[in-house]
């Protein structure tokens, strides 16, 4: 019963949110004024909680660092659910430790529902997609991943890439193709972007051109390369650009308007035990400098609407605003279709 599991965990964690709300009322309310560069080299240190992976976190402190060398970072990695986890334990037993949360999708916005974090609307905000924030002021995007439909170059030939979702509905792709098990965001977008009946009829079209359900998008992209299967219908293009580069004969192709995942967002913790050094912090991270950087160095998709995409091909393609929001507060109902659709335990 992986959906019952799956479900059950995120109201697990939706009860110790509630919780540990009820202790996360000290600290600043607003801190919507401008960071103190004194009160920065005061502080000296700034501790960020983060999914993005060590080396590139490694790089972009050391940017940081040669900018402010008077503020140390220290950076604790995790997934996101085990981070989500550590965060509300950590405010149950009233020890702050971090103050920047760098998370993604429905951990940040239930810190965010649960007003855990502190609202802070950097300077840099000006400058990122309207997608990318809230209204509020208490996140903001760094960078996103889009969606795109992934091929195996030796065994599609150019005239049968598919240019739409009709097209992947056709005789020639039934058991050819791979979609992952858990890509419940990306029915959220679909359902926004379509309308819901002509997305679920999408999505039970799909059903019967006997997908192979795939645990993880990485491992997926693995099994496209050995051409186990032709496609894959919902993988993220910084992915397959990674596994391209090493070799395989793998490529994509968008299916306009391109759908993204969740962006990975940057926020103060509520109860920041170094709120300055933590606004230096996101004004660098988001500044377009930094940005480029990221972009153009490790191949993210920025959030700035004044930053050129990583990959070339994306420049100029039309990328659907989802509104994860609703997606969010949503998300246990396009569970529970979209494993019912795909007929998933």
């Amino acid at each position: 019963m992986k959906s019952m599991r799956h479900l059950g965990s995120w109201l697990l964690i939706a009860l110790f949110v509630a919780c540990a709300s009820a202790l996360s009322a000290q600290g600043a309310e607003t801190g919507l004024e401008k960071p103190n560069a004194e009160a920065a080299k005061k502080e000296g240190n700034v501790v960020v909680y983060g999914t993005t992976i060590l080396g590139d976190m490694t790089r972009l402190n050391q940017l940081f660092n040669q900018k402010f060398p008077y503020i140390k970072v220290d950076y604790f990695r995790s997934t996101g659910k085990s981070l989500l986890e550590k965060i509300l334990n950590e405010t149950r037993a009233r020890r702050f430790n971090a103050d920047i949360y760098q998370i993604s999708g429905m951990q940040m916005w239930m810190l965010g529902q649960r007003q855990l974090l502190l609202r802070y609307a950097s300077s840099e905000r000006a400058a990122v997609n309207e997608g990318g924030k809230d209204k509020e002021g208490y996140w903001t995007a760094l960078y996103s991943n889009t969606y795109a439909t992934a091929y195996n170059s030796r065994l599609v030939a150019p005239h049968d890439i598919p240019r739409s979702y009709q097209d992947l509905l056709t005789p020639k792709w039934k058991g050819k193709m791979a979609l992952e098990d858990e890509a419940y965001e990306w029915l959220g977008s679909m359902i926004q972007m379509m309308g819901r009946e002509k997305a679920l009829q999408l999505m039970r079209e799909l059903s019967k051109q006997e997908l192979r359900i795939q645990a993880a998008t990485g491992l997926s992209l693995q099994l496209l390369c050995a051409g186990e299967f032709s496609l894959d219908v919902a993988n993220r293009i910084n992915q397959i650009e990674g596994v391209k580069e090493k070799g395989c004969p793998a490529d994509w192709v968008g299916i306009e308007p391109l759908t993204q995942r969740p962006p990975v967002a940057i926020a103060i913790a509520k109860s920041a035990p170094h709120p300055s050094a933590a606004k230096v912090y996101i004004d660098f991270m988001l500044s377009r400098e930094t940005q480029q950087f990221m972009s153009s160095t490790l191949k993210r998709e920025s959030s700035r609407t004044d930053v050129d995409p990583p990959i070339k091909r994306l420049k100029g393609a039309r990328i659907w605003k989802s509104d994860w929001d609703q997606i969010f507060r949503d998300y246990d109902d396009l569970a529970r279709q979209y494993r019912e659709v795909f007929k998933l335990p």
